[in-house]
């Protein structure tokens, strides 16, 4: 018998050269894809003796014993349902009691809002944050996950996003010349800024200051963005004003008014698009890669003009940070529905990105340079203007259970979803809302504002908060995005206006209310500390203190020039004729009150005048809400601790008199950019003129020709008053 090993058996060989060594995975499915049917159709027509409640562990047997399906795993409940349909049983009818219940939850929600209205993200929202009823909206205060420094630390490195979609939409529709001679009665006859070049266009957004028809510079109603059409048609203009909920409903009525009762401007058509549009703003350097990051761009190729979609990917590739763009510019682009797309991972987009920015050649780099100095006026062009794509687009929304589908029936189940031409291009608009901060000191107030059609706020929302941008409300537009940009705050920030009188009045009870509950013995005793707003303060009030005649309503000082003017002209305080300039500088404010008010002379007009500043501590302490501001002088000896030592009639008698107020803090706190404690506040001009006046040698310019002045603050819980500088804010 031969040995099996002596039988001669053919080599094999084998040539790794010969095979691919990468296997094309669609073009591998495509090919199998008949034998992976099969085997699929045989996984769900399971042929088996055992019941589908038999297949699973002991310990959910019981429970899968039970005649609902839904109780099954999810990878047995098809074959669950097919055991039940084949025994014919009758379906379990529906509890009448939770019948009622899901026919009636929509009608529920209409009527859960009759006490304040809801945004498209507040289902979203009232799981995962404080709510509160602010200006007749249901809007988020803060998330519920604690830690403020975290939204601090993500406004600086990261991405922080806030529904602002309860900002109003107006929108004017006609010639331009008309448009602009009744917007002429609303706002600051000397900054007509909607008029400018730099806006007409379309190509940035702009914002004015709104008052009352025909009260400037009194009855001031609050700031506004506006924003005009690019791509109107040349007969009829269109402009878009945004405006903040909390006047929203005065100015509407007074445009109304006026339009209807002119021959001439009744040519202008005047729509309310608060349920038409939506916004979402996100804050942070990163905003723009989580945009890109979120969204499927839609190319847009055959088009020979140069628009958004065609430059997004290149601006994205050249800038670190929406920064670089210019301010206030606008970007129109087309999306997909971004349901259809799987967000890729942050570290290997990053990585992609950061290698396309290596492999980008200088040709790319100066089309890119050249386009931010020029902005063309065809990237702000957006069919987001038009009423009826803006229905279509929301009449076309794809239902979640569709989408599901259409993802499981995919070449790779679970992934991207090739867009069709029938699947929906969402316009949205992109506006720069960066202001280059002055000082080096400063966060720089970098936010992207999205507006986009009603109906889809809540997609986007979702997929730009899984995409690693971290929801924020109210408190931090209040205490981050604005306070420590050194920006106004509306309405906390806006003194004497109807806003701010209805926001601090609501705190103001609130806080009295924790004050009535707290024990006399275990309470601050505010009428010992000689401390008349210790809950808010009353500005009318404040300005009327000194007024022995007829009261005036005050005046908000916000023009850029004046304020600048004012600080050469105080620092010159020494001159004998600085009371004759003042005069000639606020001579056309003084004009204007006086056709409303014709009993007002000059001192009283100066008077009723109110400026912004911003306070820092020198050393230690901080400027809280509605802390004292002080004159201070340098001839009165000083020591921050003094007062410690001393007993309460001494304390009493070492802090400075009423007559030495010259404001009060607004909107105060620890700034974490500086490390000291900072206030935003309002002072009375005509103090700070006499304050200079006396003390001449303590007026400085900083490197931007602004004032800053010493100071003291007094926190309304203490006797202690401590050194700060305030500087006249723009």
């Amino acid at each position: 018998m031969a040995n099996s090993r002596d039988r001669n058996v053919p080599e094999m060989t084998t040539n790794l050269n010969d095979y691919s060594k990468s296997v094309n995975l669609a073009a591998f499915i495509n090919s199998r894809k008949s034998e992976m049917q099969i085997l699929k159709n045989n996984m769900e027509n399971k042929q088996s003796s055992k019941r589908v409640f038999q297949l699973v562990p002991n310990f959910l047997r019981r429970r899968g014993a039970s005649y609902n399906s839904n109780k099954l795993p999810l990878r047995l409940r098809k074959l669950g349902k097919a055991e039940l349909i084949k025994e014919n049983r009758k379906p379990r009818k529906r509890s009448s009691r939770l019948k009622l219940r899901f026919c009636s939850l929509k009608r529920d929600y209409q009527r859960r809002q009759k006490n304040g209205k809801w945004l498209e993200t507040h289902l979203w929202h009232a799981k995962r944050s404080k709510m509160a009823k602010l200006w007749n909206y249901k809007l988020c205060l803060s998330p519920n996950a604690g830690g403020k420094k975290s939204g601090y630390r993500l406004h600086k490195e990261r991405c922080n996003i806030v529904d602002t979609s309860y900002i109003g939409t107006i929108e004017l529709i006609g010639d331009k010349k008309l448009i602009e001679k009744l917007l002429e009665k609303f706002i600051d006859p000397e900054s007509n800024s909607f008029q400018s070049k730099r806006y007409v266009t379309g190509k940035r957004q702009g914002s004015f200051h709104v008052y009352e028809k025909d009260s400037y510079p009194q009855n001031y109603l609050g700031p506004a963005d506006f924003l005009w059409n690019s791509c109107s048609a040349n007969s009829t203009d269109h402009i878009w004003l945004f405006v903040h909920p909390s006047f929203y409903n005065t100015l509407y009525q007074q445009l109304r008014t006026v339009i209807n009762s002119s021959s001439e401007l009744c040519k202008i058509q005047l729509k309310d698009l608060r349920n038409e549009l939506c916004q979402i703003t996100l804050f942070g350097p990163k905003a723009l890669q989580t945009i890109d990051r979120s969204f499927n761009i839609v190319s847009n190729q055959e088009i020979n003009q140069l628009n958004g979609s065609k430059v997004w990917s290149d601006l994205v590739l050249s800038i670190r940070s929406q920064s670089s763009l210019p301010p206030q510019a606008v970007l129109g682009i087309d999306i997909y529905d971004p349901r259809l797309s799987v967000v890729e991972k942050l570290q290997a987009y990053e990585s992609s990105l950061e290698s396309q920015r290596e492999s980008l050649d200088e040709t790319q780099s100066s089309e890119i340079a050249q386009l931010l100095v020029n902005w063309p006026l065809s990237l702000s062009n957006s069919k987001i203007w038009s009423n009826e794509i803006r229905e279509n687009v929301k009449n076309r929304k794809l239902t979640d259970s569709i989408i599901n589908q259409r993802r499981s029936q995919a070449l790779i189940p679970g992934g991207n979803i090739e867009p069709s031409d029938k699947d929906v291009q969402i316009p949205i608009l992109i506006v720069n809302q960066s202001n280059s901060g002055e000082g080096s000191s400063l966060i720089r107030h970098a936010s992207i504002k999205i507006i986009l059609p009603s109906g889809w706020g809540k997609i986007l929302w979702n997929r730009l908060v899984f995409c690693g941008a971290k929801h924020q409300g109210q408190w931090y537009l209040k205490k981050v995005a604005s306070f420590s940009s050194r920006n106004l705050y509306f309405p906390l920030d806006y003194p004497s206006t109807e806003a701010y009188r209805e926001f601090s009045g609501m705190a103001q009870c609130t806080l009295k209310q924790k004050y009535d509950r707290t024990p006399p013995a275990k309470r601050i005793n505010y009428s010992l500390l000689n401390v008349k707003y210790p809950f808010g303060v009353d500005f009318d009030q404040f300005v009327w203190d000194t007024l022995d005649t007829e009261k005036f309503p005050p005046c908000l000082l916000f023009t850029n020039s004046i304020i600048k003017n004012i600080s050469l002209l105080v620092q010159q305080s020494s001159s004998t004729n600085i009371q004759t300039q003042i005069e000639s500088l606020l001579n056309p404010l003084y004009l204007a009150s006086q056709k409303q008010y014709t009993s007002l002379n000059f001192a009283l007009f100066l008077s009723t005048i109110l400026i912004p500043v911003i306070c820092t501590s020198d050393s230690k302490g901080l400027c809280n809400d509605y802390s004292i501001i002080y004159k201070r002088s340098l001839d009165i000896a000083y020591n921050q601790n003094s007062t410690m030592t001393l007993t309460i009639k001494q304390q009493q008698e070492v802090i400075p008199n009423n007559d030495d107020i010259i404001g009060y803090i607004t909107n105060g706190g620890f700034c974490p950019q500086s490390g000291k404690g900072v206030g935003i506040g309002w002072i009375k001009l005509k103090s700070l003129i006499e304050y200079s006046a006396s003390s001449s040698n303590i007026i400085r310019l900083n490197q931007n020709k602004i004032m800053n002045f010493p100071i003291l603050i007094r926190n309304p819980t203490s006797f202690t008053c401590r050194p700060a500088t305030a500087e006249l804010l723009k």
